[in-house]
């Protein structure tokens, strides 16, 4: 009983998590971009990436730039909380860690696709290999790291056990 509350639980947390990236991909380009921007300029504001501050350029270009690289960020940090819950709801039916990156792997890069198909239909977004495949490299961080905890969970049981 207690292992299907937990199952309940974890995949409760998936499909919400997957959700959320659902609506931040239905969003019009405008109210994304809103939130991109806003974001970017308290980086730009906030953080300085260059002694020079990149004093040559003019800001709006700088921003635009942060802008880009928020969204990307975003992106690989998006799925690198999926493909740690994935493989975190994969592990409740396989201890074997080839197939818990395997099958954690296989549905986020689908889920990573089908979100990009979906942006297509929204007015002012696009389908991008580019986002696909930063999305697909989140998955699997996400998923390796999952693995890797799980290994030093098992070493400290191991050890804890002599």
């Amino acid at each position: 009983m207690k292992i299907k509350i937990i199952k309940v639980i974890i995949w409760t947390l998936v499909i919400i998590w997957m959700s959320g990236i659902f609506y931040l991909s239905h969003q019009s380009s405008q109210a994304s971009g809103k939130v991109s921007e806003a974001v970017a300029e308290t980086v730009y504001k906030n953080v300085d990436l260059t002694p020079e501050r990149f004093e040559y350029k003019k800001d709006s270009w700088l921003i635009a730039h942060y802008e880009q690289l928020m969204r990307k960020l975003a992106h690989l940090f998006l799925y690198v909380v999926l493909g740690g819950l994935l493989a975190m709801a994969i592990s409740l039916y396989t201890k074997k860690k080839n197939r818990i990156f395997l099958f954690s792997g296989i549905i986020g890069i689908i889920y990573a696709v089908s979100d990009e198909t979906h942006q297509y239909f929204i007015p002012g977004r696009s389908f991008l290999i580019k986002d696909i495949l930063i999305d697909s490299v989140g998955v699997i961080i996400g998923s390796v790291l999952f693995i890797l905890l799980l290994l030093v969970i098992y070493k400290l049981k191991k050890v804890r056990n002599k």
